[in-house]
């Protein structure tokens, strides 16, 4: 449709343009198009020696093209708030934000005009994340979201000190660490300061016992 372009150039992030032309006293065709919108242009734009000229282009939405996001963000039946959800396009391996959001305290979101296409979503918070590819269609799309645990949320530590009934701390005590079905998980001893440490614990609730010789 528009072949052989003499000059072009891209929008800064506040919509300005500026094309210089060196074939002065001519006439001109000047268009403006952007991915998701109509084409605007001006016809027969004439400009002669030193003359500046400022056009400007009203590009509307193809609405019949756009999708429309509704999600939620649960995890163990419980919404999860306060993620950031973003959707990015990818082409040659090259990643570009299109849209960002963030669930409400219901875990939902929603995402008003994108284009259709395959996109990838992206998720995350302090304790979760999420990322797959998506398809979105023309009109409105619903995605359920289940997401993971990050790696590192998924174990902690649990430290301590061991002390007697006079508030003196214990040395070479014996600390186990179990299930609350009374599996044994750990077991460790007291220092000379009598502190205590597990690290690398899955996520749950234990029960700690401690006991040293008299």
């Amino acid at each position: 449709m528009f072949s052989n372009p003499i000059a072009h150039t891209i929008t800064d992030v506040n919509g300005n343009y500026k094309i210089m032309i060196f074939d002065s006293r001519s006439c001109f065709k000047v268009f403006a198009t952007s991915e998701g919108y109509n084409t605007s242009e001006f016809q027969n734009v004439f400009i002669s020696d030193g003359q500046k000229i400022y056009l400007t282009f009203t590009l509307n939405k193809l609405l019949d093209k756009m999708s429309y996001v509704v999600g939620r963000v649960m995890f163990q039946d419980k919404p999860v708030d306060m993620c950031v959800v973003e959707i990015y396009s990818f082409y040659y391996g090259i990643f570009t934000l299109c849209e960002r959001t963030v669930t409400d305290k219901n875990g939902l979101f929603f995402i008003d005009g994108i284009l259709s296409g395959v996109y990838i979503i992206k998720l995350e918070n302090n304790m979760f994340y999420y990322k797959n590819k998506i398809c979105l269609r023309s009109g409105l799309n619903s995605i359920n979201i289940i997401p993971y645990i990050k790696p590192y949320m998924m174990y902690g530590t649990i430290s301590g000190v061991i002390v007697d009934c006079e508030g003196k701390r214990v040395k070479d005590a014996l600390v186990v660490l179990q299930r609350k079905d009374g599996k044994l998980v750990k077991f460790t001893r007291t220092n000379s300061q009598g502190e205590y440490l597990f690290y690398n614990v899955e996520r749950g609730e234990y029960s700690i016992i401690a006991c040293a010789k008299n």
